[in-house]
Formats: structure tokens, sequence, C-alpha cells
């Protein structure tokens, strides 16, 4: 926010991420009534998953969007045209190239359900050992 420099194709990247999520969602990535809380949301937290809101999005094109829409520009695609590459893998039902943003998503969804699992093993149990 506010460094004109880093503006160039790993933001326009975000902006066709953005237009991506709401055609596969319906709504935009953040939402919010006051301007600074969006500008607050857009800088600092990851938009829900697609197929949380969409269960029929197919899995590579919520990569594709979530890979997109991350927060640091060197792990988005390189520009529009790598961006388009995967989009044609997509269209041509095969499957992408660099799967790295669905990797670490997935690691942190597993270790996630993991946590809340053993948290409600010792909720319920009482005992805190176990």
């Amino acid at each position: 926010m506010g460094r004109v420099r880093a503006i160039g194709p790993a933001t326009d990247v975000h902006g066709l991420g953005a237009i991506i999520y709401e055609l596969l969602t319906g709504r935009p990535p953040f939402t919010a009534t006051d301007p600074v809380d969006w500008v607050r949301q857009v800088a600092t937290m990851r938009p829900v998953s697609p197929r949380q809101l969409e269960p029929s999005v197919p899995a590579m094109m919520e990569d594709i969007c979530l890979r997109c829409l991350e927060k640091d520009p060197t792990r988005r695609y390189p520009g529009a045209d790598a961006l388009a590459d995967d989009l044609d893998l997509f269209l041509a039902g095969r499957r992408r190239l660099a799967p790295e943003a669905k990797l670490g998503r997935r690691l942190r969804e597993w270790l996630n359900f993991w946590k809340k699992k053993l948290t409600m093993r010792q909720s319920h149990s009482g005992d805190p050992n176990s």
C-alpha cells in the first residue's frame, strides 16, 4: 500500500485474481462497509476459499484463483501470460504445472484439522496429557 514502485505485473495478476474470485463465488474476495476496513482486509487477510462459498468450483480453478491473490507478490503468477497458461491447462482438462500454492494450503489445512481434533479430544477427556 502506497508503494508505487511495487506496481507491475504482479499487481495486474492480483486484480485478475479478484475478478476470477467474483466470477467463481458471486462476491468479491473482501467485503466491508468501511473503505479503511476493506483496505485492511486486502492487506492482511486471506480470502475465504472459493470452494467453501461455492462447492462446485473445481479444485484446480480454486488453486489458480488463490495463487493470483497471494499477499506476497513473488508467490503470484509472474505475469498474465503465466496465468493464461494455467487457465489453458485447466480448460484442456490437464493438470497445472506449478501447484506450490495448493501444497502449502493443504498442509496448513491438515495441521489445523489435527490441532482442532487434538484440542477437542483433550477438552472432552478432561486430562490435559491425553
